[in-house]
């Protein structure tokens, strides 16, 4: 009911912690298929630093620590029109919509966790 109502969704698509946070996990095609259901507005928020600041093991965060962010839109026109363009640019036309959004998706997310990392000199 929620997002029937045009209510705002948060998830995290690789649907658990990653042990290794400067790659990110496959994403998982359930939300994809949520975000194409109901022609979601999709953004990418990133992060980079927070496991300096709770390392994985400890039951208490708040070490001193720099986080870094960024926050993208991915698909302003909506999650079907997204699926549509990345559908006719792709050399597969046999994928369905919802694995073309997750690669496309996990795609964008590494070159932005990649410019956090100081890997990638771009601009996104």
């Amino acid at each position: 009911k929620h997002l029937e109502a045009g209510g705002l969704l948060s998830f995290f698509p690789e649907g658990e912690i990653n042990k290794n946070p400067s790659e990110i996990m496959l994403v998982r095609y359930g939300g994809m298929k949520k975000a194409l259901a109901f022609d979601a507005k999709l953004y990418i928020f990133l992060s980079e630093g927070c496991p300096q600041m709770w390392p994985r093991k400890t039951p208490v965060g708040g070490r001193p620590s720099t986080i870094k962010y960024s926050v993208r839109c991915l698909a302003p026109n909506g999650a079907r029109a997204l699926a549509s363009e990345l559908l006719a640019n792709s050399e597969n036309k046999s994928k369905p919509g919802h694995v073309l959004l997750a690669e496309h998706v996990r795609a964008e997310m590494q070159a932005s966790l990649d410019v956090l990392l100081g890997l990638e000199k771009k601009e996104l």
